[in-house]
């Protein structure tokens, strides 16, 4: 009987020890031998992106009115024809040429009524808009032709005046302002007015004087210079 207390008390002693040594943490995981290569570092992380500033020259919204109008004009045609009736140059049909936007050249045959002739000249616009105004000048000449047919239908000739208009030409200059409507790009209609200067020839001054006085034995042709108002209207299309 004292051999069998005994042997419980020794049981019950051991069961705390038990519990305690099944209660204890796990052994730390063995380390890395010392001659292995330690693991590389992670990446560093990537900085983020700032926008880049656009410069003040080469931003559309700062680009100056003088580079953008350049940039519009790039494609505009620079070839045309010019189509126009007026005084003192009568019909008139030219080419143009558009070396820059605020100027044109034009250069072309032209017909008074009377004969044919030429004429060049030159027009500069202020600016583009769908009413511009305008500054041309221009030189003509026409070649010497029959007249008495025009100036028969407003008055009777008398012989004298038959024979000093059957050989007339004439030069002339004009200076005109005008306003235009329409494209100047592309197409416009344009009527224009100012001063003419005319330089008459008359070649048969002295049959026409003993025409009248048969006793007239020489004359010489005068040299005239007239001043008068000058007017055109027409149309112009720029097509290359």
């Amino acid at each position: 009987m004292r051999t069998a207390l005994l042997a419980l008390v020794a049981l019950l002693a051991a069961s705390p020890a038990r519990g305690q040594q099944s209660l204890s943490p796990p052994p730390p995981p063995p380390r890395p031998a010392a001659g292995l290569p330690a693991p590389p570092p992670p990446p560093p992380a990537p900085e983020p992106a700032t926008a880049t500033p656009t410069s003040p020259a080469t931003s559309p919204a700062t680009a100056s009115p003088l580079v953008a109008k350049e940039k519009a004009d790039d494609g505009a045609p620079v070839l045309g024809v010019l189509v126009d009736a007026g005084f003192p140059d009568g019909i008139g049909a030219s080419l143009l040429y558009r070396p820059a936007w605020f100027a044109r050249l034009h250069g072309g045959a032209t017909y008074n009524f009377m004969g044919p002739g030429l004429r060049a000249g030159a027009t500069l616009v202020p600016f583009q808009f769908f009413l511009t105004p305008t500054l041309s000048a221009e030189y003509g000449h026409t070649f010497d032709a029959d007249a008495t047919r025009v100036v028969s239908i407003f008055s009777k000739l008398s012989p004298s005046e038959k024979i000093l208009l059957r050989s007339v030409g004439y030069d002339y200059l004009s200076v005109q302002v005008g306003l235009e409507t329409g494209s100047p790009r592309t197409f416009a209609w344009f009527t224009r007015v100012g001063l003419s200067w005319i330089w008459p020839r008359v070649n048969d001054v002295q049959a026409a004087a003993q025409a009248q006085n048969a006793s007239i034995t020489s004359v010489s042709r005068p040299k005239i210079r007239l001043v008068t108002p000058s007017i055109s209207t027409g149309i112009y299309l720029f097509v290359w």
